[in-house]
């Protein structure tokens, strides 16, 4: 279970860095995914990355397509996008795991919902979003899942 628990928290540890990066650096240089050469608005009010459904901030606009997460661009003030989704995640039992968390302008709040893993920072289903400026006014909007589907291994009758 330590293994496990260690595993889980580098996962975090390693995700932390990498959104750090794309909110801060990644989004605004680089190759973007074709659908993000579009500029209208996404009309789904939800996201799903790796079958598990997130929250889409209204008025978002596809910024780039990771697979692993995507990033939209939304017209509206950081503090007001970061509010909705303090809203919206409690509103469908998402649990936050602390308040937003600054890197220089760009913020990151985790959230959990699910199983709690042994460990109580972790559950069964966690996400990360991200909340950034964008230099042309507006919101970077980051969503990035942390772990999926957490299953326990079942225990043996020895």
């Amino acid at each position: 279970m330590k293994h496990l628990q260690r595993l889980a928290l580098g996962t975090v540890c390693c995700t932390a860095i990498l959104c750090s990066a794309m909110m801060l650096v990644g989004c605004n240089k680089g190759r973007r995914a074709t659908a993000a050469k579009t500029s209208t608005p996404i009309q789904d009010d939800h996201v799903t990355l790796n079958g598990t459904e997130y929250p889409l901030h209204p008025g978002s606009t596809l910024f780039q397509d990771l697979k692993i997460s995507m990033a939209y661009r939304v017209e509206a003030e950081p503090s007001n996008v970061r509010a909705w989704y303090d809203e919206q995640m409690a509103a469908e039992g998402w649990e936050p795991l602390a308040d937003w968390i600054d890197f220089g302008g760009s913020h990151q709040k985790d959230f959990r919902r699910g199983e709690r893993l042994p460990n109580s920072q972790f559950g069964e289903y966690m996400v990360k979003i991200g909340v950034a400026p964008h230099k042309k006014g507006g919101t970077h909007l980051m969503i990035l899942p942390i772990l999926n589907k957490y299953r326990r291994k079942p225990k043996s009758d020895g």
